[in-house]
């Protein structure tokens, strides 16, 4: 699921990714980023009460990530996942990916 907060002046777009985000429901998540992914210069996604996930959430919001750099948005993600998936995010090596690129 994806809620959107609209941007206030000087307030991110808040957006908060929660529930099932699998391959099932990777189609309606990646519409609704991609329907929020403007000019606004500042974005905030929380990842939180997460109950299935898998790779496909990762691409689709590593590539969000990305256009939101490419237009040289500013981008904070506040990751609450339970320790099994803060896990396989660090011993996969995707933790550093996302580190790398919101470093930049």
């Amino acid at each position: 699921m994806l809620e959107v907060k609209a941007q206030n002046e000087n307030s991110p777009v808040t957006l908060t990714i929660s529930g099932d985000v699998s391959v099932s429901k990777i189609g309606e998540l990646n519409a609704g980023l991609l329907k929020v992914a403007s000019d606004a210069p500042e974005y905030l996604v929380r990842v939180e009460n997460v109950e299935n996930l898998d790779l496909g959430f990762f691409q689709v919001l590593f590539a969000f990530a990305r256009k939101i750099r490419g237009n040289n948005g500013k981008l904070t993600i506040k990751w609450n996942l339970d320790d099994e998936y803060s896990r396989i995010m660090k011993e996969s090596g995707i933790q550093n990916v996302f580190d790398g690129l919101l470093s930049l």
